[in-house]
């Protein structure tokens, strides 16, 4: 069933993952030992411009005007990875030939460490791509070719392969198997490195597997896109309905024998499955998209890093589906790294924080979306003046009796109707605003009445959230009646003692209010 709270009311569940907390996973990643393994390709990019058509036939004519050679696939993975972590180590095999000889080189260029063993039986798989641009269009793919001559002796070449990796388990903190379709990893294969890891070197184990997903018994993750994860189900297409797509999904994980499975569904929300827990709709930032290729490689490896790292697989799932969005938006096989993933996160938190603070208008609207989607619509409302730590506890602890906070705060001068004209002393603005940066709160609505009352019967939030010493006694008990006349649920947080604006403001008067020599606090 569809869940998109995540493990929402279990009392120490997944919380959504923090902009602000980027910085320090991402210091995180910097000692993490990876290891790679699987399909690898050389890519041979031909750049230039159509200057017309052959005379002879409908062809187009370019004039290439620059090449390049990247990696692909299990490689590109890799690179992605070393733009994070200190040691990331390529385990493969390639053929005895040119294309092979380039990987090798490429891998040295970009300073990933490669145990790699040539093989005559191996022909190493080139795609080449042709880029073009005209006085209409902008750069595009006009011609794709692929060069993957079909392996012989797969038995030897994956037994050599299983057991180089076995030898290195010790090394890593996490593995990474790539497998696009190519041909160089078998079922068998994949089935056995599931099985790698062991008591003794437990290490997170992520598949990116196009058409082998079904064989990942034993891995931590299993990440697959919508075409893939719907030729495994067999299906003509996906529905509409979020509560069947997610259904499919679990389905599938439980087949492929995964702990986790993320699928990606372009624009619309991936979906998150585990065992055990809820299925988990997981919304992708809506981006101008440049370029796709690169993309799934991108998501695969920020989640084996956030896994490895200690993140839970939604907050995993979330950094590593932010880091696909970036990618989408850049030309080609573009690697997203730490510096451009931080100050985009920088910029889509600055983004969020002006969202969150709605009018009236777009709040109903914005329930209204909640209420379709299944959603657990959450109220709480106060004058919120000097922000402390107790106002934070308070705010999670209400965040988790539902999936969508909203926050009323009452405006300047609806404050100095009720607490007198030296309050308050944050101005309403600036207390919107900071409550808006703190990731437990979904919306903030400035409000001018002495009580919400009025908001709080049109909206008719599914849980009202009191704080401090109230009892349903002494609540507002206008808006005590209106709430249970709809059936909503009331819920009374303790405070914590100690912890008050009122006694805040006292403690600064008692520690400078007799003191004329401060002109500022510290």
């Amino acid at each position: 069933m569809l869940d998109l709270s995540a493990e929402r009311g279990n009392g120490r569940g997944s919380e959504d993952f923090d902009p602000s907390s980027v910085a320090h996973w991402l210091a995180r990643f910097r000692g993490l030992r990876v290891g790679v393994t699987g399909e690898l390709f050389l890519e041979k990019i031909l750049r230039g411009r159509m200057t017309g058509v052959a005379p002879e036939g409908p062809t187009p004519l370019i004039s290439v005007e620059d090449a390049q050679l990247s990696l692909g696939g299990a490689g590109f993975a890799a690179e992605i990875l070393s733009a994070f972590c200190e040691k990331v180590e390529f385990v493969g095999v390639l053929g005895e030939d040119e294309a092979g000889k380039d990987l090798a080189q490429l891998l040295q260029r970009k300073g990933i460490s490669a145990a790699i063993s040539y093989s005559a039986k191996v022909s190493t798989p080139v795609v080449s791509r042709v880029m073009a641009v005209s006085q209409r269009n902008a750069q595009h793919e006009v011609l794709r070719l692929q060069q993957n001559p079909p392996a012989t002796g797969s038995e030897e070449i994956g037994l050599h392969l299983l057991e180089a990796v076995r030898s290195r388990l010790s090394e890593w903190d996490a593995l990474l198997v790539v497998e696009q379709g190519l041909g160089m990893l078998s079922a068998e294969l994949v089935e056995e490195l599931g099985r790698a890891p062991s008591q003794a070197h437990p290490i997170t184990l992520v598949g990116d597997l196009q058409t082998l997903g079904m064989r990942a018994k034993g891995y931590d993750a299993l990440v697959l896109n919508a075409e893939e994860a719907g030729r495994a189900l067999s299906l003509p297409e996906w529905p509409e309905n979020p509560v069947q797509v997610a259904n499919l999904v679990e389905q599938l994980r439980s087949r492929a024998g995964a702990h986790a499975l993320l699928v990606t569904r372009g624009p619309k929300p991936a979906v998150l499955a585990r065992a055990q827990l809820p299925a988990v709709a997981l919304p992708v930032e809506p981006v101008p998209v440049y370029d796709v290729t690169g993309a799934g490689e991108t998501v695969a490896a920020l989640l084996t890093l956030g896994l490895a790292a200690g993140l839970d697989g939604k907050q995993a799932a979330e950094l590593a589906l932010r880091a696909g969005t970036l990618s989408v938006t850049l030309p080609g096989r573009a690697v997203v790294g730490p510096q451009q993933l931080l100050e985009h996160e920088e910029r889509r938190s600055a983004t969020l924080q002006a969202e969150k603070i709605v009018s009236r208008d777009r709040l109903r609207q914005i329930v209204a979306e909640a209420r379709r989607q299944g959603q657990r619509v959450v109220w709480t409302n106060g004058c919120f003046d000097l922000l402390h730590v107790g106002h934070i506890l308070y705010l999670e602890k209400a965040k988790q009796l539902g999936d969508l906070l909203i926050v009323g705060i009452n405006s300047d001068a609806s404050v100095r109707a009720t607490k007198g004209p030296g309050r308050p002393i944050v101005h309403e603005n600036q207390r919107a605003r900071l409550l808006a940066s703190l990731s437990c709160t979904d919306y903030v609505l400035i409000f001018d009445e002495p009580s919400p009352k009025e908001i709080i019967a049109e909206l008719r939030p599914d849980v009202y959230v009191k704080g401090g010493d109230y009892t349903l006694d002494t609540i507002n008990q206008e808006e005590r009646r209106i709430v249970e006349g709809y059936g909503g649920q009331i819920a009374l947080l303790p405070g914590v003692e100690g912890m008050s604006t009122s006694e805040l403001i006292r403690r600064v008067l008692a520690a400078y209010g007799g003191n004329r020599n401060h002109t500022s606090l510290p």
